[in-house]
């Protein structure tokens, strides 16, 4: 949306649809962001996903996930109608992006916590 797309659409994992799809739609919602521009799909990626990837609308395609999932996005992509741009975070565990001016020890601190604090299983 930063450089100009005003059309993003959410597929949220299939164990976490409210936190990870619904519950952001409705805090994006309540802090204005315009109508019609999140859209989010709650379904099973096997339902929608390939679907997804070989229409010719979308031309960028981003997907976190196992790397099973993203070597199939990838396949599909390259063979569709139309090569789409792909952004592939696979098998990634708690990732974190860290700019060049943060203070270390902060960062070090709110990875550790953000990676374990709200688990409900072991990482």
């Amino acid at each position: 949306m930063a450089v100009g797309n005003a059309v993003v659409v959410v597929k949220p994992a299939n164990d976490t649809p409210l936190t990870g799809g619904l519950l952001l739609a409705k805090i994006l919602e309540e802090a204005g962001l315009p109508a019609d521009v999140l859209s989010i799909i709650v379904s099973a990626g096997s339902q929608i996903g390939d679907a997804f990837v070989t229409h010719p609308i979308p031309r960028v395609i981003s997907f976190i996930g196992s790397t099973p999932v993203g070597r199939n996005i990838t396949k599909l992509a390259a063979e569709g109608p139309m090569l789409k741009q792909l952004e592939l975070e696979l098998g990634g565990n708690g990732p974190f992006v860290i700019l060049s001016d943060a203070d270390l020890g902060q960062v070090v601190e709110a990875a550790v916590f953000g990676k374990f604090y709200t688990k409900a299983k072991p990482a």
